[in-house]
């Protein structure tokens, strides 16, 4: 890994637009130079309107956290995990079946602490609300995209569950799962 790669990756992914190339962009946070850029980069594509781009971001900072775990990397920042959790709690459809996937993966890293948990918590209690199947139109996008929102919202009631057992709002997440019509979201 060189700065002068970097850059090219860097300038690649800005100029042709291939998002999933976010995701080998937390290798290159060891290069002092790069690191305010890759995190700037990253953090930008969290909060992005296009699931590809918002997605990729929030699988960049599971390999960041990953690499952070073997040392290979530098710890992940608060700065470049809040973009991950306010999108959540805007609850932007796009991209956030891969935003709460990437949750729910930093949880289980140990990442995310109590105050990220409890922002988490309170953004699965709106979206309880929000991603209703009688509430969402059948010939929108959103109706392609529910089963799997509320999938990952039950994912992440379960990993949450795991440090706050008497939550109302995650046993009532966890209740509708079991209940749920479709079959990806009850398993």
């Amino acid at each position: 890994l060189t700065t002068a790669r970097g850059r090219t990756l860097l300038r690649f992914i800005d100029q042709v637009g291939v998002w999933v190339a976010l995701i080998a962009l937390p290798h290159f946070l060891s290069i002092t130079t790069l690191r305010a850029e890759v995190e700037a980069t990253i953090r930008r594509n969290l909060v992005s309107p296009d699931y590809q781009r918002a997605g990729s971001a929030a699988m960049a900072l599971v390999a960041w956290a990953r690499l952070a775990k073997r040392k290979l990397a530098p710890d992940l920042t608060r700065r470049a995990l809040d973009p991950l959790i306010t999108a959540i709690e805007s609850g932007q459809e796009r991209g956030l079946p891969m935003r709460l996937s990437a949750a729910r993966k930093l949880i289980g890293y140990g990442i995310i602490k109590n105050a990220g948990r409890q922002r988490l918590t309170d953004a699965l209690r709106t979206l309880a609300e929000t991603i209703d199947y009688d509430r969402v139109p059948l010939d929108s996008h959103e109706a392609v995209t529910v089963s799997l929102i509320r999938r990952e919202c039950v994912r992440l009631a379960n990993a949450l569950i795991l440090q706050a057992p008497s939550s109302g709002v995650l046993k009532a997440w966890l209740h509708s799962a079991a209940n749920d019509p479709l079959p990806e979201v009850r398993f």
